[in-house]
């Protein structure tokens, strides 16, 4: 059994950028640091993939006004990673299993991941076919039997660091909102200190963007590693596209539904639910003619609207001709205004999120409403956000495990290796340069 290394890497925001200024490499440091020892209450995760997502780009502002503070010059980012226990000092052996005094390595293979290479856990990332997903290539999706490199294969202010409570309270997702952790019972919270995790658990939590982190057990969310095919499925945002989908826009059969922003890692699973929940039409928004084509053929829109091709309304009035009946809106401004424009009476809009602001860093995408328009069509106009629904958490979990292996939901993803990759991940995010969920292997 491999020791802890007394060193490992993390990623460091060198410098701050300018608002609106386009990330580059020298605003990131990769630094080797010490390797965190947990206290007690504590125990030392090995990360084994992270997400990357735009809001990240908005916290390295000085000035973001959000319920969190910006990332600090000089110290680690932050965002969510699901990694394996490797030392918990308050659990003893129980069972054969390893308790404090005898961590877990990165070369152990009898944990939920697997080894570097390995083919005994279900996230077999080193190439080998012993997990049920290949996740051996940079780029692929995630269907059952499916394999990396194929199109699809088989989301109160405090003053320092991440915020506490659950990890998906503060999920750097579409939107802007961020909170402490759910009051207690809520599901989906954090397992607290009835049961703290042992060495070998699988847990989600906030401290990504290092190969290695002290997360207070209370906050370290345990995950089960064989509810989703690839643990690193946990870190879709589909938590924020079903409640979108389900209960902002509340999406009925034979709808006609816009996503906008149809190809990052929110739209691109909040389309597939509008269909799963009966939509008879599902158009989405994209920056690329490619990427239109690529929601065409591989995630079952019916049409696209293109970011520069024509007015946004112009394009939506073709590709709607009979209105819009739910509007997912992840993108504010002009395609917000064009799909108000669109909208039948009675639509429902579900606003979670501000991608046209948070590419270069901002928070707000305004737009005009005409509200005689809204009151004259009994349009509703919801903004709603994670941490006021955290129990949609397990309820999409199973839906995402059921579709996953049924074969009627897909996880569209990228995957690049190594943590010296993260920064890379970020700046290709922002330029939109991936369909679906961006995550860092580490």
């Amino acid at each position: 059994m491999t020791a802890v290394p007394a060193t490992h890497r993390e990623v460091r925001l060198a410098v701050r950028p300018r608002p609106g200024e386009e990330l580059r490499a020298e605003h990131f440091e990769v630094a080797e640091a010490p390797v965190p020892v947990p206290g007690p209450g504590q125990v030392l995760v090995r990360n084994r993939v992270m997400s990357v997502t735009a809001v990240m780009r908005t916290l390295m502002n000085g000035d973001a006004d959000l319920f969190v503070p910006p990332f600090a010059e000089g110290e680690p980012l932050w965002g969510l990673a699901v990694g394996e226990v490797v030392a918990a000092p308050d659990r003893p052996r129980v069972g054969g299993r390893v308790g404090a005094g005898r961590p877990t390595g990165p070369g152990d293979t009898s944990g939920p991941f697997g080894g570097s290479g390995g083919t005994g856990g279900p996230f077999d990332t080193g190439g080998g076919s012993g997990g049920p997903v290949d996740a051996g290539r940079e780029a692929g999706g995630l269907r059952p039997g499916g394999r990396g490199g194929e199109s699809w294969g088989a989301q109160g202010r405090v003053t320092e660091g991440p915020p506490t409570g659950h990890p998906r309270s503060a999920d750097p997702g579409p939107g802007v909102g961020w909170a402490g952790g759910p009051p207690s019972g809520v599901p989906g919270a954090p397992d607290g200190g009835a049961d703290p995790p042992r060495p070998g658990d699988l847990i989600e939590h906030r401290f990504g963007w290092r190969e290695y982190a002290v997360v207070d057990s209370a906050e370290a969310h345990r995950l089960d590693p064989v509810a989703l095919p690839d643990p690193a499925a946990y870190l879709s945002q589909g938590p924020s596209a079903w409640m979108g989908v389900v209960r902002g826009a509340d999406v009925r059969p034979d709808d006609t539904v816009f996503v906008t922003g149809a190809a990052g890692g929110v739209g691109s699973l909040a389309g597939q639910i509008a269909r799963l929940r009966g939509a008879k039409r599902v158009i989405g928004s994209t920056g690329s003619p490619d990427k239109a084509d690529r929601l065409l053929a591989e995630l079952g829109y019916d049409a696209v609207v293109v970011r520069g091709a024509g007015p946004i309304e112009d394009q939506l009035r073709e590709a709607a001709p009979d209105g819009l009946d739910a509007v997912f809106d992840n993108v504010g401004g002009e395609q917000l205004r064009a799909a108000l424009a669109v909208a039948r009476r009675g639509a429902r809009f579900a606003v979670v999120g501000a991608l046209s602001a948070q590419a270069g860093g901002g928070t707000a995408a305004p737009v005009q409403i005409d509200t005689v328009a809204l009151t004259d069509r009994g349009i509703t106009l919801r903004g709603i956000a994670l941490y006021d629904h955290m129990d949609v958490i397990p309820e999409w979990t199973a839906v995402f495990a059921r579709g996953l292996r049924e074969g009627t939901l897909s996880f569209p993803h990228v995957r690049l290796q190594g943590i010296g990759q993260a920064p890379r991940a970020l700046r290709e995010l922002l330029a939109g340069r991936h369909v679906g969920t961006v995550l860092v292997d580490l």
